[in-house]
């Protein structure tokens, strides 16, 4: 700006020069040499500065690996006459998941012109070493307008996948998660946050096409990847977003690993350090290569080898994906899928760094019934100290699983040789922690096995029923809202004392006779340990006050929930008797607007309107897309399962909606229940649970 100002004084009439001197630098009395100079020496230093950010990165150059004895083999009970594509593997080898265009479903769309149906969702389970015939997931996931790019979590609880349904720019998609419960798949929530606007502003600056070819998680949860172009015939690129543990994305920014040609198929491996991806951007054997590289801490990538001939042909191969053991690994060529035999094979430069596959059960110790449970689990690092209380290490590794409710089966991976400590949380049942280590003689296998059996909660006597606020008809009188003690906590722990139950049924007991209240739960911790471990502490300790109300019968929708972390202390945390007062969950009421009884107006009330004129058309895929829009693109051997949309009308409108829909980011960090902003504080600081609202248009 200085260099432009400067350059309109130079060039500027006599008049309009005088003018400026006389207002800004007659005080100085800079003549017309003195600012050729300091012109000179500013263009000089923007000049190098431009120089310094232009220069390019230094160029990735690719090691081609050369193994001998991998055993390759077509998948045929997995394979169809249509295109198969974007693998996902559960982390103990038991569930795969992947794309098929197979169609033959109830909701199918066929096309035609492509000779091929809308993508779905398909899950095959390997039986006594054997994969079985797959089947298409339900129809709370799959639906006709295709879905591609599934993604099972570590506990193979949640599934992360993409849609570009109806309205999934104000869905906060189009990428979606939905969890298991038992056998029933529930409704998906959008991912929301950075991740939805990006693609969203993508889909605009590419004129209403839009590509996305290969996603993938890191096995924790804190690392969303996957590609994206402007359509399936054209170049794509890596991206990649960073997840807080309240579930917000950080920017979405490209991995340097892309090129400006073609790169596809993303996979983070099982250490959540090693990424597989396809690219013609690296030279090679032929079209799209399988690549293996390594991501530093900063969103750099390091060593890249190309997988060399046992996996790579003349046309194209992608999906590649490998087991958390490094015994296998599966991916597409010519639309059918492929599995590689690497149990003989020790190479570090093909393979991950080893992880354990970390599994058990979680039961109720009376009667052994499996539960559904949220398990924590947390590295403890080797600090020398024996002290209890010691803080924790923020650079401890940790991670959230959850039971089935069904089978109470968890899964999850973790570093080998490290001393760990599980939490685990059920309904009507005691927390309870388990300290165990790994190490060479216990995971011999790349496995270890931990049972977990949680004591029930005592039933309590029944309390004298007392008069309650509800509304009598015709009385609109506002009721007298309970003041709840605070829950206090004991260091590092999040299970509720038999002594403040009485406080969470005055909850429940004010829910029930109040319908148009919801309660607000935040959690909060003292400030010993690192921001993040206390942040996922608090949500802890909001999640054991969740699951009690859930267990007497509150609906988890009425429960909005927050996570403070070691914010807004209420007392100094330089004793322990105020770090005691600071281990707590506030629990408070609001109404709800919208179901507020309305006195009885007046005057006679104008009828309601609909702004709507009509639904918009569902955006579509290319192919399934009517001809007036685009020509349908043919069907091609060599051809990865990008899924294209395309702006035939504008997508619905959130802002028509009342109420924002929760997002998988949210979701994540807060279960199901109801999200609201924070009002505790007018002060800026990082409010634990309030994630990004989902994008509007």
């Amino acid at each position: 700006m200085l260099v432009h100002f400067l350059t309109t004084l130079l060039i500027s009439k006599p008049h309009q020069i005088s003018f400026l001197r006389m207002k800004c630098l007659q005080p100085f009395r800079i003549s017309r040499m003195l600012l050729c100079l300091i012109c000179a020496i500013l263009l000089l230093a923007e000049a190098h500065v431009s120089l310094l950010l232009a220069q390019p990165k230094k160029k990735l150059t690719p090691k081609m690996i050369s193994i001998q004895g991998i055993s390759i083999t077509k998948m045929d009970v997995l394979n169809s006459p249509q295109k198969e594509a974007n693998i996902s593997l559960t982390p103990n080898g038991r569930f795969l998941y992947f794309m098929s265009e197979r169609g033959g479903q109830a909701w199918s769309q066929f096309d035609d012109a492509a000779n091929r149906a809308d993508g779905d969702i398909y899950v095959s389970e390997r039986i006594q070493g054997e994969w079985t015939k797959p089947q298409a997931l339900d129809e709370s996931i799959n639906t006709g307008s295709g879905e591609d790019e599934p993604n099972i979590t570590s506990d193979g609880q949640n599934v992360y996948y993409q849609s570009f349904r109806t309205g999934w720019e104000s869905l906060a998609g189009p990428y979606f998660m939905a969890e298991l419960h038992g056998k029933k798949w529930e409704s998906p929530v959008g991912v929301g946050g950075t991740v939805t606007s990006f693609i969203r502003e993508q889909y605009n600056e590419f004129g209403g096409m839009i590509a996305t070819d290969g996603s993938s998680w890191s096995p924790a949860g804190n690392l969303f990847m996957f590609t994206l172009g402007k359509d399936r015939k054209q170049p794509m690129d890596i991206y990649y977003a960073k997840r807080a543990i309240d579930g917000s994305f950080s920017a979405v920014e490209k991995l340097d690993v892309s090129t400006p040609k073609n790169e596809r198929s993303i996979f983070i491996a099982a250490d959540g350090k090693t990424i597989y991806f396809s690219s013609n951007g690296y030279g090679g054997l032929g079209g799209l290569d399988i690549f293996k590289a390594t991501l530093n801490e900063d969103g750099t990538v390091g060593a890249l080898y190309n997988l060399g001939d046992a996996f790579n042909t003349k046309g194209d191969e992608y999906g590649f994906v490998i087991s958390s053991d490094g015994k296998e690994a599966y991916f597409v060529r010519d639309g059918d899928m492929y599995k590689a035999d690497l149990s003989a094979i020790e190479s570090r430069e093909l393979k991950p760094l080893p992880m354990i596959v970390f599994s058990g059960k979680v039961l109720s110790k009376i009667t052994q019934t499996p539960l559904e449970s949220s398990i924590d689990v947390s590295e403890v690092p080797a600090t020398g100290s024996d002290d209890p209380n010691a803080a924790p290490n923020p650079g401890a590794y940790s991670l959230s699983v959850r039971s089935n409710s069904v089978t109470g089966e968890f899964t999850a991976l973790l570093k080998p040789n490290k001393k760990y400590v599980l939490s685990a949380s059920a309904s009507k049942h005691k927390g309870a922690n388990r300290e165990f280590a790994l190490n060479a003689s216990n995971t011999p296998e790349g496995a270890y096995i931990l049972n977990v059996e949680l004591d029930p909660v005592p039933p309590r006597p029944p309390k004298v029923k007392t008069a309650t606020n509800a509304t009598i008809a015709g009385n609109i009188a506002k009721p007298v809202i309970p003041t709840i003690q605070p829950i206090l906590f004991d260091t590092d722990d999040f299970t509720i004392e038999e002594k403040y139950l009485d406080e969470l049924d005055k909850v429940w007991d004010f829910l029930k006779a109040n319908p148009s209240y919801q309660a607000e739960i935040s959690g909060f911790a003292d400030d010993r340990g690192s921001y993040e471990y206390n942040l996922r502490l608090s949500q802890r300790r909001v999640n054991a006050v969740l699951d009690y109300l859930w267990s007497v019968g509150c609906e988890r929708k009425r429960l909005a929930l927050k996570f403070f972390g070691e914010e807004e202390p209420i007392a100094l945390n330089a004793s322990e008797k105020g770090r005691s007062k600071n281990r707590r969950v506030e629990i408070t009421f609001f109404r709800k607007l919208e179901d507020a009884p309305v006195a009885p107006a007046t005057k006679a009330l104008p009828p309601k309107t609909s702004s709507n004129t009509g639904t918009p058309p569902m955006p579509t895929k290319q192919g399934n897309t009517p001809s007036s829009a685009i020509t349908p693109t043919p069907v091609m051997t060599k051809t990865t399962s990008a899924t294209v949309i395309q702006k035939n009308a504008s997508p619905q409108n959130a802002s028509s909606q009342n109420v924002l829909p929760l997002n998988a980011s949210n979701k994540a960090a807060s279960t199901t229940a109801t999200l609201v902003p924070a009002t505790k504080s007018t002060l800026p600081k990082s409010n634990g649970a309030a994630s990004p609202k989902p994008p509007q248009n």
